[in-house]
């Protein structure tokens, strides 16, 4: 078990430098920050770098995706759902996803 956490440390560390490098460790940080405030389910896109939070998770995972897997997220289609607003997707941040 202690194995696995500390290898589970080591690839946390190498996505988020790695996410670091693309858009930088302040909005990173940032990202981090808003999807731990969440309960929910959630992801956030910063341009390619996803964050996922699991639902009542404290774990965060960072992880470089593609356009296409990008574009899959319609923020229009999401927040029509049935207490999206509710859960804390709003129109000013388009880029965030609850569920």
């Amino acid at each position: 078990m202690q194995k696995s956490r500390i290898q589970a440390a080591r690839e946390y560390r190498k996505s988020y430098n790695q996410a670091a490098e693309k858009i930088g460790r302040e909005r990173l940080d940032e990202g981090l920050e808003l999807v731990k405030s969440f309960t929910d389910k959630t992801y956030l896109f910063i341009d390619n770098v996803m964050l996922y939070k699991a639902y009542k998770s404290e774990h965060v995972s960072i992880e470089i995706v593609s356009d296409e897997y990008r574009n899959g997220f319609n923020w229009d289609e999401w927040y029509s759902a049935p207490y999206a607003a509710d859960l804390g997707m709003t129109p000013d941040n388009k880029n965030l996803f609850i569920c």
